[in-house]
């Protein structure tokens, strides 16, 4: 029995000693436990059951990066999460080996105040002093680590717990972290080496720009030109840093200055630089901004040449041709009295302190001579109507020219020659030319006189005859012109010996009978006269058709209006048979614009008996109208009437009004004035005084409508004389604006 009870006292003395021991063993983790950061350890799995990935673990640096400098110490936190458990316990190490159990310490591991951990074990590792309560979920543990000195990478290791800290094992839960690399880098950097300040640079000069570095690949190099405020010239990147050197070639287009400095960084990391001691200069190149330009003077008058340049320390020497003209060191080069020896090229030589010397362009020295005429101007003589050119050759520099006529400047011509394309009677007078040129005096040529032949213009047209047989016949033509020559010829053909003005035919007989022309020829034309038909009378009846009058003037009349007159007894038939008019008709430019009213063919006239015309004038236009009514009748002759009259595009009572000519019947000038009532209204009308500012044109039409002189006159005058001296004998109206009036050219 007492046998029995030792047995028992031993087993409950053994059990009460492995109570004890694992109570005294579960309350030593609650302080944390060491060496177990290994995912090739046990973890926490002989005391908190088997791994869980409700247990999250991870790490962060306080510099965000996981890459130090030897030696350098650094702030990590590791943070643990569980959905549900309320504590937390944690070991971490850092390692050689991500894996060695318990691995070799790399670096040192130390405590931040307040953070829960503690350095125990062996080698000593970090671990919570007592659990952590999770907050949220959530926990972290901060600690500092100071690198090694010995450049690697390096593995931080952890293993983490969360307990409900009830003092037993079930229902807790773990799990390591995943392995974080730490790698320990050397110290980089790079030191600027030249340029360090005070250098003085050209401008298109290379510079070497050097460096030592440690531990970086490429660098940037850039430049500023304010002292570093800023670098807007990045002059490489990306650039071997093992090369320890770049060269630069100065660009000639950059702004010269003398704050620059020069930053060098590594190409990945732009925190690691070096900057110039301080600034240097940027000199620039020799350069030439303005070259001479071309002198082109009088002789006489002084020349300057000039240039401008860029650079340091600039010296000129000038030059004539390649040759040195001695003195000439300034930018200016002044030639005080140039002679024409002086004639030539002339350049500069620039140096200065930075490039090479430099020659200007080269620059021509002319020397002008004033205006002389080696050709004058030569008398022209055309008929009117053809064209007439007057010429004059000069010698001279930029010479100008300027025509006068009688004196007075002709507008617009400006050429060494001047031409009339179609001259005019107005056009002759006396043509001389103004010359002027770069130098002084101006030459003025001789006169020229312009002669103009005017063409044979009929005058006198000679008239039908109707005679007995017996009697002596006279006809007559006459013509203006120069120099005209007469022939008479019958049906065409000359008649011999016949040269005059007149055309005398004695003892008419029946063979004398036929249309008798008057051809008139100059050096300027040919003009023959309507044939005059001569008619043999014979004791046979005969009716013979004579009008009372041969021109009709209507006057001026608005377009779109109409005019009628009443011709009283104009048609007689001095024949002693009844005259039988079976046809009137008119023609000419206008013939639409006149019309015969209540005329009924075929009309039968009795001998010594008349009978009326009623002619409309109907314009459609303004401006001078003409037309002639022609007859076909029985009669020896039929003779025509001239339709003449004038259309204006106003009512307006002035333009209404007829010019006054004198003297009317005219022969060598007329003299047009404005009606007396418009000369009392001058003072009223502003239409006169705005025709006073205006170039206006005076133009003379014959009964054709068909404008024979014209004369542009400025300003306006109450009164103007023209000359009409080659104007054949008839009807003309002269035209100023809307005022007509006509005149018969004797």
């Amino acid at each position: 029995m007492k046998k029995q009870n030792l047995r028992y006292s031993l087993v409950f003395i053994i059990f009460s000693s492995l109570i004890i021991a694992f109570t005294l063993y579960l309350y030593a983790d609650a302080d944390g436990k060491t060496g177990r950061t290994s995912s090739t350890s046990e973890g926490c799995g002989n005391c908190h059951g088997s791994s869980s990935s409700n247990v999250n673990l991870s790490v962060s640096s306080q510099t965000g990066s996981f890459t130090v400098l030897p030696n350098s110490q650094t702030i990590f936190t590791v943070t643990l999460t569980h959905p549900s458990l309320s504590y937390a316990g944690i070991n971490i190490g850092v390692k050689t080996s991500p894996t060695q159990t318990p691995g070799v310490n790399a670096g040192t591991l130390s405590t931040i105040s307040g953070s829960g951990l503690k350095l125990a074990g062996n080698p000593q590792e970090l671990t919570q002093s007592v659990p952590k309560p999770l907050n949220g979920g959530s926990v972290s543990f901060s600690f500092y680590w100071t690198a090694p000195s010995e450049p690697g990478t390096y593995y931080l290791r952890a293993v983490g717990l969360a307990s409900d800290n009830n003092g037993r094992a079930s229902g807790d839960e773990w799990n390591w972290m995943q392995v974080k690399e730490i790698i320990v880098a050397p110290a980089q950097s790079v030191t600027l080496t030249y340029p360090n300040g005070g250098e003085k640079l050209c401008m298109g000069s290379k510079m070497d720009i050097t460096w030592n570095y440690s531990e970086i690949s490429f660098v940037k190099i850039e430049l500023s030109p304010n002292g570093g405020q800023w670098y807007p010239l990045e002059l490489v990147d990306n650039y071997p840093a093992q090369t320890k050197k770049f060269t630069w070639t100065i660009p000639t287009t950059i702004e010269p200055g003398t704050d620059f400095v020069i930053r060098i960084s590594d190409a990945s990391n732009p925190t690691i630089n070096d900057v110039s001691n301080s600034s240097f200069s940027i000199l620039p190149s020799t350069r030439i901004t303005k070259h001479p330009e071309k002198q082109s003077v009088c002789e006489g008058y002084s020349a300057s040449f000039s240039c401008s340049a860029e650079g340091v320390n600039l010296r000129y020497q000038w030059y004539k041709g390649n040759n040195i003209i001695q003195g000439a060191t300034l930018p200016v080069y002044s030639i005080s009295n140039p002679k024409f020896s002086d004639t030539g090229f002339y350049k500069v030589k620039v140096t200065g302190d930075c490039g090479a010397s430099i020659f200007s362009d080269s620059a021509k020295l002319e020397i002008n001579l004033p205006p002389k005429i080696v050709k004058q101007p030569e008398p022209v003589k055309v008929c009117l109507g053809e064209k007439a050119t007057f010429s004059v050759k000069a010698e001279g520099f930029n010479l100008s020219y300027r025509w006068l006529k009688n004196g007075i400047v002709i507008q617009g011509a400006t050429g060494d020659t001047y031409t009339i394309e179609s001259v005019k009677e107005s056009d002759a007078g006396l043509y001389s030319a103004h010359i002027s040129g770069a130098c002084p005096p101006t030459q003025t040529s001789q006169e020229a006189r312009l002669s103009i032949d005017l063409p044979p213009t009929i005058t006198v047209q000679p008239q039908d005859q109707f005679v007995e047989e017996g009697a002596d016949v006279t006809f007559t033509c006459d013509a203006t012109g120069t120099l005209p020559d007469f022939q008479w010829q019958k049906n065409g053909e000359n008649i011999a010996n016949e040269i005059g003005k007149t055309l005398t035919i004695k003892n008419v007989k029946k063979s004398d009978e036929g249309n008798y022309t008057c051809v008139v020829k100059n050096n300027c034309g040919t003009r023959t006269t309507r044939p005059a038909k001569l008619t043999i009378k014979t004791t046979d009846n005969y009716a013979l058709l004579t009008l009372s009058s041969s021109i009709i003037d209507f006057g001026s009349v608005n377009f779109g209006t109409s005019k009628d007159t009443l011709l009283k007894g104009i048609i007689k038939n001095t024949g002693n048979i009844n005259l039988e008019i079976t046809q009137a008709y008119i023609s000419g430019t206008n013939a639409s614009e006149f019309e015969i009213q209540g005329l009924s063919l075929p009309l039968t006239v009795k001998p010594n008996e008349t009978s009326d015309l009623n002619i409309r004038f109907q314009p459609i236009s303004d401006g001078s109208k003409s037309a002639i009514i022609h007859f076909v009748s029985n009669s020896q002759t039929n003779p025509t009437i001239s339709l003449i009259g004038n259309s204006i595009n106003s009512v307006d009572e002035y333009e209404i009004s007829h010019l006054t000519i004198k003297p009317n019947p005219a022969n060598g000038y007329i003299e047009i004035s404005l009606p007396e009532s418009f000369l009392q209204r001058q003072e009223s009308s502003s239409k006169l005084s705005f025709l006073r500012m205006q170039e206006s044109e005076i133009r003379i039409f014959n009964i054709l409508g068909k404008c024979v002189l014209s004369e542009k006159i400025h300003p306006i005058t109450l009164s103007y004389r023209m000359n009409i001296e080659h104007l054949p004998a008839g009807l003309y109206y002269a035209r100023l604006g809307n005022w007509v009036g006509s005149f018969v050219k004797i």
